[in-house]
């Protein structure tokens, strides 16, 4: 596979550009305005930033909800005059596995001549442009989708493509975000501008120990990460990595990855890697950083906890880490 590196100077750039930071007005607490966040993610990341919309809308006064587009069919929000913001990645041109009952869902809408929707929405693709021929496929058909059944656009489509500037493109979606909902939602935001220097220090989780008494049966429970749902993702171990072209000048390098010998998930065949297959690498944390975590939480290393759904630990309004893959 082909893995792109921004050039030093593009991530230094980006890094100084300054963020838009918001915070909601005296005369406008308690709106606790609805607001819809729906996602297609295969591989996660578009999941997280439909987590970081959610946490910087809880910020704000929102009242939000977020689950995958797959879920929302049905949803009497989306026949109300109410607020629709909708993340969603492609993949080969096809729908992520949590998104293609709606995509189907809205073409047959279509095909019938029917608006069940009637929310005013803004969708944010994700994607990567070296796939060009597909690049936004799916997002720029929600986004088409959504008007035709009755949907009242909010925002033009906002694109967020990997192989460049994917946080920047996502930190200039919410800067235009925040306000387009302030004023559908009838309320008042005071904004001021940020950097990543001068944004909240990343969250220490609160996390729940897990019993002793339960420690056993979730020991012999596999670990199952959320992108491997679906049966078709399997873990293997990188055995060796190699770089091929590493000092190209467009800023790329094309690196040769050996994976050690892993087993198809219908478990009767090995698992081959072919063009055009997803592949994510999962990075170990720094042991000095895990230990420093750890004293500060007051954990041992072998002590299983719990997470609260949709913790992410990055700054206020869409600063902090992520990407704009699946």
């Amino acid at each position: 596979p082909q893995l792109h590196k921004p050039e030093a100077a593009k991530k230094a750039e980006a890094a100084a550009q300054p963020a838009v930071v918001f915070s909601l007005d005296e005369s406008s607490q308690g709106h606790a305005t609805p607001l819809s966040i729906l996602y297609g993610s295969d591989g996660g990341s578009t999941t997280e930033l439909a987590e970081r919309v959610m946490e910087t809308a809880q910020e704000l006064g929102f009242a939000p909800t977020v689950k995958p587009l797959n879920e929302a069919i049905g949803d009497p929000a989306l026949g109300t005059d109410g607020l629709l913001l909708v993340l969603s990645a492609t993949y080969n041109g096809c729908p992520p596995a949590n998104a293609g009952d709606f995509v189907n869902f809205c073409g047959a809408a279509i095909e019938r001549h029917e608006r069940p929707v009637d929310a005013r929405f803004a969708v944010l693709g994700c994607g990567h442009s070296d796939w060009a021929d597909t690049f936004q496929a799916i997002p720029t058909l929600l986004d088409e989708s959504l008007e035709k059944i009755g949907g009242h656009r909010l925002l033009d489509l906002h694109t967020a493509d990997s192989k460049k500037a994917p946080e920047e493109d996502f930190v200039a979606w919410t800067a235009k975000l925040w306000p387009a909902l302030a004023a559908a939602a009838g309320i008042k935001l005071s904004q001021r501008a940020g950097s990543a220097a001068s944004r909240p220090p990343l969250a220490i989780p609160e996390v729940s120990v897990v019993p002793a008494e339960e420690e056993g049966h979730l020991s012999e429970t596999p670990l199952v990460l959320p992108f491997q749902r679906d049966g078709e993702w399997v873990l293997a171990k990188v055995a060796e990595k190699s770089e091929l072209t590493p000092n190209d000048p467009d800023g790329t390098s094309t690196v040769c990855l050996a994976l050690e010998a892993a087993v198809h998930p219908s478990g009767d065949a090995p698992l081959r890697y072919a063009a055009g297959d997803h592949l994510m690498v999962m990075a170990e944390n720094a042991p000095a950083l895990v230990a420093t975590l750890l004293k500060r939480m007051g954990l041992d290393s072998s002590t299983l906890v719990t997470f609260p759904r949709g913790f992410s630990a990055n700054g206020a309004n869409g600063g902090g880490g992520g990407g704009g893959g699946g």
